[in-house]
């Protein structure tokens, strides 16, 4: 079977090159910048696959410079569901095909992990890159962008202690690890005391290349003393020691003393490494977090983070999961909790309860028909801190709840650890004030912000509009009594309370630059007939500057102007004249805007005019013209009495009737008497109108 595949992934290939396309393959991360000893994600997508011509494979090579880069994994995107694919670490290459059901749009095909080994710059990109469509052939003009990224030397040299799989009552080592180290490397050495925690096997030297190691266990301590030989001496990231212990209970302590060539690190760590999750293989709940499934994460105040809980690779169909998750309020904020409307779940759903109390977050759900199965979201929301300390936390799951209709299933799950990481240092954000005036004294205020530490949806504002009036929203209206100039700010604060303020002068004038008329606003027609009448504008320029005006037509639906849109220059004091055709063919009500753009050259640093904008709207009625119906009756009169009925029609605003007698043998004065008596009829009948 492999064999097979492997051929037809061959054909896709090797087929020729046809289609010219927009498509893109792109890196994407978080930064630039990194510090030797740092681990980073980059997300691979490809974007822009035409529907019609939809991807069929796609083969990509990793290239960086392997002194200062070490690539640790290549995670697929759990969603891709290739029919075929393989991917080597090693060299960095990524193969996929379908044969089933080919993908379009936007595809998440990876996240690439590396590591930080040594300070320069390195580019990240993507040679062999292939891309073909479900028939075989390749995509052409595929723009491939990479990233450049900046490894930086650290400025102090940091220790750490890592529980590897960490787990309480099991052996698991304790590695003892720097980065940042100054060279060259004459000594290291140090102790390291436990509490609740046994040592049960002596130490082993792990990278460093050693000349002499000396140590000593006694109780729980432990000393050593090292001094590297002439190949390790000029390290600066390297594994020590790895000392096996069990910890006890988790309220467990290691603490510490190191120095490296006689100097006293400052920067000393403990890390618990918890035993690793390989979610292509695990069936149960767990979260996803950072594009990728969790069981640990870190939360920095001020940068929010999208969780979502995924029941993964379960065999059995679920038609309802219900349960809550324990977040402690006092330490985060928790919004925007819903399902994901991209998830199986969401296209099944029968019902859905979803509710925060205080810690809890419940949740109920339950799915039509056969419910699912695979790899599906149940529940997402976004995460905030609420502190700024060193603080570690669990996201528990309870009372989980699982059935297949009547039958309960037995479903394993996974909570997640997130660990609150102090905030240092902390750059302000920045603010400039945008605005936009309508009908000469309303006025639309919008912050331009900045924060390049922070989430922007974390920000807090504080406006004053100088006449007496605050705001504390985002994105305010403030309507002005008087016209007049108002010296208006803008304060932003951050989650840690660094601030920016941007002020400026605003200037509201009464005037009237737009006047108009409209043809006709009665109009007469047939049912249905396309009628146009005509909007006679004249526009004049009142400010101090040219400006850019546009005419803009809302809400047209049911009539038709020529155009959506217009475009004038005025300068200076100009007027000019427009004639715009609108067609109409109901009753409608005819809505624009004016408005006038200034130059850029008037606006300043701390504050900018978008646009003056004029709303108009005028009332058209469209009237169906009358209908004649022409009738000829032949009536034999026998007698004076004549009786004229008209059943079920519509009010009669005018009705003429025209009677014609023609004379047989009989005698004329009976006709007479008769047509006379017609017409007094017929004069009672348009009197009363009679149904």
């Amino acid at each position: 079977m492999k064999k097979y595949l492997f051929y037809l992934l061959i054909l896709f290939f090797a087929m020729p090159q046809v289609f010219s396309e927009d498509t893109s393959v792109n890196l994407y991360s978080d930064s630039d910048s990194f510090s030797v000893g740092d681990n980073f994600n980059m997300d691979l997508v490809i974007e822009n696959i035409p529907a019609d011509q939809k991807c069929g494979g796609i083969e990509i090579k990793i290239t960086y410079d392997h002194s200062l880069l070490s690539l640790s994994d290549i995670e697929l995107d759990g969603n891709l569901n290739a029919d075929y694919n393989e991917v080597k670490e090693s060299d960095g290459t990524i193969k996929l095909a379908w044969f089933i059901n080919p993908p379009s749009g936007t595809i998440d095909i990876a996240k690439i992990k590396f590591n930080t080994l040594n300070e320069g710059k390195s580019e990240i990109s993507m040679s062999e890159t292939t891309i073909s469509d479900s028939e075989g052939y390749e995509y052409q003009n595929i723009s491939i962008n990479g990233l450049n990224i900046s490894v930086n030397q650290l400025n102090q040299t940091i220790g750490e202690i890592i529980l590897e799989d960490y787990k309480t009552d099991e052996k698991i080592d304790a590695v003892l690890s720097f980065k940042g180290v100054k060279t060259p490397i004459n000594n290291i050495s140090g102790y390291l005391s436990f509490e609740n925690v046994s040592i049960v096997e002596n130490p082993s030297n792990s990278e460093l290349l050693c000349s002499k190691f000396n140590y000593e266990l006694n109780s729980n301590n432990f000393s050593f003393f090292i001094v590297p030989n002439d190949i390790s001496e000029n390290e600066t990231m390297f594994e020590l020691l790895k000392l096996p212990i069990i910890i006890n209970n988790k309220n467990y302590k290691i603490s510490s003393e190191l120095h490296i060539n006689g100097v006293k690190l400052q920067n000393v760590s403990v890390n618990e490494e918890k035993e690793s999750v390989d979610a292509s293989k695990y069936s149960g709940l767990m979260f996803y977090v950072d594009g990728e499934y969790n069981t640990e994460t870190e939360l920095i105040i001020g940068a929010p983070k999208r969780v979502k809980l995924k029941v993964c690779n379960y065999d059995e169909n679920i038609t309802n999961i219900s349960g809550y998750l324990f977040i402690n309020d006092s330490l985060f904020d928790v919004s925007e909790y819903q399902i994901p409307t991209v998830s199986d779940v969401y296209n099944k759903l029968d019902s859905s309860d979803i509710s925060l109390n205080e810690s809890y977050l419940y949740f109920n759900v339950s799915m039509e028909d056969n419910g699912t199965n695979g790899t599906f979201s149940i529940l997402e929301f976004k995460l905030r801190s609420k502190i700024n300390e060193n603080v570690s936390s669990t996201i528990q799951l309870g009372n989980l709840s699982v059935y297949f209709n009547e039958t309960k299933l037995s479903v394993d799950s996974k909570d997640l650890d997130v660990n609150i990481v102090e905030k240092s240092e902390n750059s302000p954000p920045s603010v400039k004030i945008f605005y936009n005036v309508y009908n000469n004294n309303q006025v639309y205020f919008y912050p331009i912000s900045d924060d390049e530490d922070d989430d922007l949806d974390d920000l807090d504002y504080e406006w004053n509009f100088g006449d007496g009036s605050e705001s504390n929203k985002d994105e305010p209206i403030h309507t002005y009594s008087n016209y007049s100039r108002y010296y208006v700010n803008c304060k932003v604060l951050d989650t840690l309370n660094a601030s920016d303020t941007s002020k400026g002068i605003i200037e509201l004038l009464d005037i009237s630059p737009v006047s108009y008329h409209i043809s006709n606003t009665n109009l007469v027609g047939i049912k249905g007939e396309n009628k146009t009448l005509y909007l006679n504008l004249t526009l004049n320029n009142p400010l101090p500057y040219d400006v850019n005006a546009y005419i803009q037509f809302v809400d047209y639906n049911d009539y038709d102007p020529l155009n959506s849109s217009y475009n004038v220059l005025l300068n200076i004091d100009e007027t000019k004249n427009l004639i715009i055709p609108i067609n109409v063919t109901k009753s409608d009500k005819i809505k624009w805007n004016v408005l006038y753009y200034p130059p850029a050259s008037i606006t300043s640093d701390d504050i900018d005019i978008g646009y003056y904008l004029w709303s108009f709207e005028e009332n058209v009625e469209f009237k169906e013209k009358a209908t004649i119906i022409n009738s000829t009756e032949y009536v034999d009169l026998n007698n004076t009495k004549v009786i004229l009925e008209v059943n079920k029609v519509k009010t009669v605003e005018n009705q003429v009737i025209y009677k014609t007698v023609s004379s047989t043998d009989k005698s004329v004065v009976y006709y007479c008497f008769t047509a006379i008596s017609g017409v007094f009829a017929g004069l009672i009948f348009v009197r009363y109108r009679i149904i």
